[in-house]
């Protein structure tokens, strides 16, 4: 008797949960609705057209990094051999060196890697390739030109759009690899709403109005980070009738 008493409270128990998720997804389909249609009045009102297709998602989560020596040394040892020695210069600056060249790190994540006797492949993108792999760094291709291949970082498989990372290849043989590094322990940050494209939108051509701009169209726009004082924080890159730009905090740049 009390399993069959039993059995019928987790019944009527799922039978609520399942009525409060239902609702609940119910409300959440109803506010984006809402939130879609106020949206595109928004748009129209303003005499500015998009595509919500060329529209990207958002990252859930922005990361703050918290510098660590152990990590920044784990990583230059990868190319520059496991005999590597740390000295601190001051000011937050570390130089590394080891049996394959030298490497200068700063506060601010920037770092410069020197390997004056490295032998790279006729074509250079296979030798950044294998190098960037060797780092353990996700990087997309930007540009090449005379020995120097210029690439935008990736975190989380979104492009940090602030950042490059330079591999300089010298006439015979060397290779200088420079950009930055975001190193040490990862603390995730949730993102607030306000970094949502339907409320940066509108204040992305705001602030290009006030600096001359007067904005029709809004080809796509595509959400990455931006990095600053050891963080990722979401930021968004438009491309538009006027030019291409990256949004983050209420400030533009170009890009």
């Amino acid at each position: 008797m009390f399993r069959s008493h039993f059995i019928r409270m987790v019944a009527v128990v799922n039978a609520i949960l399942a009525v409060y998720v239902f609702f609940d997804l119910g409300q959440r389909l109803s506010d984006e609705f809402a939130v879609s249609k106020n949206f595109n009045e928004i748009c129209a009102a303003a005499g500015i057209m998009y595509d919500p297709d060329a529209v990207s998602d958002m990252p859930k989560f922005g990361c703050v990094f918290t510098r660590d020596p152990a990590d920044e040394l784990a990583f230059v040892k990868r190319l520059l051999g496991s005999d590597t020695i740390a000295s601190t210069l001051g000011g937050g600056i570390v130089r590394y060196t080891g049996k394959n060249g030298e490497a200068i790190f700063r506060d601010n994540g920037a770092f410069e890697l020197s390997l004056p006797d490295f032998e790279f492949d006729a074509n250079h993108s296979d030798s950044a390739v294998k190098l960037a792999r060797v780092l353990g760094l996700d990087l997309r291709k930007t540009d090449e030109r005379a020995g120097t291949l210029t690439y935008v970082p990736v975190y989380d498989k979104r492009e940090v759009f602030n950042r490059s990372a330079k591999f300089e290849f010298g006439a015979t043989k060397g290779v200088t690899i420079s950009g930055t590094y975001a190193s040490g322990t990862a603390t995730r940050v949730k993102e607030p709403k306000t970094s949502e494209f339907t409320t940066v939108a509108p204040k992305f051509w705001t602030a290009l109005a006030e600096n001359g701009y007067l904005l029709s169209v809004i080809y796509y726009a595509e959400a990455g980070y931006i990095y600053a004082e050891s963080e990722y924080a979401v930021a968004w890159r438009f491309s538009t009738d006027v030019g291409d730009f990256i949004f983050s905090n209420g400030k533009i740049t170009e890009g």
